[in-house]
């Protein structure tokens, strides 16, 4: 089981809460990753800011699933089994063996071919590994994982698959890299 974070920290919620009361608005968690700007000539850190859903840990949409990218890349997680026939097809015009796909024959089942293009991916395509030195923290000031206890396992293997799934297909279509030739230098 690998375990991932789907709530905010506490000091995200505590800072939330107290901005709600001094404004009089709803409480709204905002994401809290730490992003390095530009400012003609010098580089400042400033916090995302943007609106966080319920479930994402404490997050954006676009910093919870690089999060989730990173939870699977980490844990060696291979979420072709999840994927459709076009996601699997997409990821293989990304690694550019397209010539070498497997052609749909005529007579057989778009399970089947799922099947045949699922092998291809698994035998042709390696799990990229991710470098286990990178962290990933889910909170500004060092907060990030030690929060809300929002931490989640894997245990339904369904509820794991649709989500990892989801997560490909999200990357998939965002270009981010999930498979790769095994070269840790395209990191």
């Amino acid at each position: 089981t690998v375990e991932y974070q789907t709530e905010p920290t506490e000091a995200q919620v505590r800072q939330a809460e107290e901005k709600a009361e001094e404004e009089g608005d709803q409480i709204r968690v905002q994401c809290s990753i730490n992003l390095q700007k530009e400012d003609g000539t010098r580089l400042y850190d400033e916090l995302c800011g943007a609106d966080t859903a319920e479930g994402h840990a404490g997050l954006c949409e676009k910093h919870y699933r690089e999060y989730l990218v990173q939870m699977i890349n980490n844990n060696a997680l291979d979420p072709a089994p999840f994927m459709d026939a076009d996601d699997l097809v997409n990821v293989i015009r990304q690694n550019d063996l397209m010539d070498d796909k497997p052609k749909q024959q005529s007579g057989v089942s778009e399970d089947d071919y799922k099947k045949q293009l699922l092998e291809f991916v698994q035998t042709r395509i390696r799990l990229m590994r991710a470098k286990k030195d990178v962290a990933f923290d889910a909170g500004a000031g060092g907060g990030g994982q030690g929060g809300v206890g929002g931490r989640r396992e894997g245990n339904d293997p369904q509820e794991a698959g649709d989500r990892i799934g989801e997560v490909a297909e999200e990357a998939i279509d965002d270009d981010e890299e999930i498979f790769g030739d095994g070269d840790d230098d395209d990191m």
